[in-house]
């Protein structure tokens, strides 16, 4: 698919203050907060959830950590719950992550049935006590009424989207700015001043929750990357050590791209359980069997994902605005990674839904520039349940109404979004000569660093760039490795673009052609020789 490109700026000859300008940055993006003046953002809520959990440890109540399955819930659950057990000596602490395929996402009153149940298994002579929601809750307004009148007090602590009536629990904590696991980090510096284990989970939740990476996100990134594989709780460096990670290299890459997918891999087939117990037990031996059994349990993921995603997208949707394919073969612990891959494919908002017996249960991914939460709100009334993000969500409904749903999504898609939205579009900070591409500039780019979500990697454009050589690598030749140069200072880069043959549909550039080339320039370290590559988004042959 042919994309165009939105070139945003041409080099001034400042290149901090151009990007900081296409970003609408100031400069005290490049000096981001330390992550203790984050609790003062959110410091009378704080306070009160402080208070209230302190409140039940001096009358040695229950105390029950409601988490989610996935890699921020998790990761907020184990927060917390050490916080509370091992800073704070608290021993009557309980935690619950709901089943993705028996109890759905969030907090509910069949789950909450549950927690009772285990309460009183545990603690027989007691009354409820405290129930804290991490990374959920805010949307489960008759679900906080029931637990209330069961009798526990309830903490919420969430940071997804506000529906239009809100819960009613004793204390709200609430934030947009952070994740589920950022808001945990955060009590547990004002309960116990916060390990930097705790502030490693924050960080690599960050990133698997797809948070933007500025203002307070950026800073519990910047800090938890300083030393992430030292301050890393001992399952999470199991899991490290397992993956085949360089421990003295963790970046955003190998969080994003490894540890994330293995982290979620339990709660998607198996059970979340797994991944909170890798991240709260200190037994050597039961961490390191468990890490194995992630690794073994991400690549069944990654075939189902790929069998699920090649059965897709050869479905018919190239006249809808949006994606939307069902099947009772899909696993619905996939379907939002299949989204994913489609709305990535084909620049849409995807849909994909597992058509259950009585329940179709799905998830969506959307594009820049659609909030698939509104999409979804605007489409019908049929839904049971919806959560998540704007560009993230999940969903249910009765199977009964999987047309009717299907027909009201392709329609108020039809209506609500703009077909320029759906044009591929490859956004470009800056038009540079190719000469300018050095050490020193990459030594720049490097101050905008941690890249991902919301801050993404600078990408240039250069003109009139020489091939000097094209040659097809890899186990399957779909990667092009080049050998460029300046036509005019006569200055030579490597460059690698992956999945180039399937990107230039097979037109690929003669050598002595000339090219335009959108990249994004990377020092390398390689047998101990630095070298400058150039990252290869795009090109497109002068004709």
């Amino acid at each position: 698919m042919e994309k165009k490109w939105n070139i945003k700026g041409t080099y001034s000859g400042d290149l901090t203050y151009d990007l900081l300008k296409i970003r609408n940055l100031d400069k005290s993006f490049l000096k981001p907060v330390n992550t203790s003046e984050i609790v003062n953002q959110i410091k009378w809520q704080i306070e009160d959830a402080r208070d209230i959990i302190v409140k039940h440890i001096k009358k040695a109540s229950p105390i029950v950590i409601y988490g989610d399955y996935d890699v921020d819930g998790v990761c907020a659950t184990a927060i917390l719950y050490k916080t509370v057990q091992k800073d704070l000596g608290y021993e009557k602490i309980l935690t619950f992550i709901p089943d993705r395929f028996d109890d759905g996402y969030g907090l509910s009153e069949d789950s909450i049935e549950k927690v009772v149940k285990m309460v009183k298994e545990a603690y027989p002579l007691d009354p409820p006590g405290l129930l804290i929601t991490v990374d959920c809750g805010i949307t489960a307004v008759s679900a906080c009424e029931h637990a209330k009148k069961i009798g526990f007090d309830i903490l919420i602590t969430d940071h997804h989207k506000k529906g239009e009536v809100l819960p009613k629990p004793n204390v709200l904590l609430w934030s947009d700015k952070l994740t589920g696991a950022g808001i945990s980090y955060c009590l547990s510096l004002s309960l116990a001043g916060g390990r930097k284990e705790y502030l490693a989970l924050a960080a690599l939740a960050t990133v698997a929750d797809l948070q933007p990476l500025v203002n307070f996100n950026r800073s519990i990134i910047i800090e938890g990357l300083k030393e992430f594989y030292s301050m890393a709780p001992v399952g999470l460096k199991a899991l490290i050590d397992i993956s085949g990670i360089d421990t003295n290299k963790i970046s955003t890459y190998e969080l994003s791209w490894i540890l994330t997918p293995r982290l979620n891999a339990s709660g998607r087939l198996e059970s979340a359980l797994l991944s909170l117990n890798l991240l709260t037990n200190e037994n050597a031996t039961f961490v390191l069997d468990t890490a194995r059994k992630l690794n073994e349990i991400n690549y069944e993921r990654q075939q189902k994902t790929k069998e699920m995603f090649d059965h897709a997208k050869n479905l018919d949707f190239t006249k809808d605005k949006v994606i939307v394919v069902s099947d009772p073969s899909y696993h619905e612990g996939v379907v939002g990674l299949v989204a994913g891959k489609l709305a990535q494919e084909f620049h849409k908002p995807a849909f994909v839904i597992s058509s259950g017996a009585e329940i179709c249960k799905g998830s969506g991914r959307s594009i820049e520039g659609i909030d698939i939460i509104e999409l979804l709100r605007k489409s019908s009334n049929r839904f049971i349940s919806i959560g998540g993000h704007p560009m993230a969500c999940g969903f249910s409904f009765k199977t009964t109404d999987l047309t009717l749903v299907t027909n009201e999504l392709k329609a108020s898609a039809f209506s609500e979004i703009d077909e320029r939205v759906l044009v591929s579009t490859l956004n470009i900070d800056l038009e540079i000569p190719l000469a300018m591409v050095t050490f020193l500039l990459c030594d720049e780019i490097a101050l905008f660093e941690p890249f991902g979500f919301g801050n993404l990697e600078p990408v240039f454009v250069s003109n009139n760039v020489l091939v000097r050589d094209c040659k097809g690598v890899g186990a399957d030749k779909r990667h092009l490795k080049f050998y460029f140069s300046d036509p005019q200072t006569k200055q030579s880069f490597n460059g690698i673009f992956f999945q180039g043959v399937e990107k230039l549909e097979g037109e690929l550039p003669e050598q002595g052609s000339l090219v335009d080339l959108v990249f994004s320039p990377r020092k390398s370290l390689y047998n101990g020789r630095l070298s400058l590559d150039l990252h290869i988004k795009d090109l497109k042959i002068q004709k």
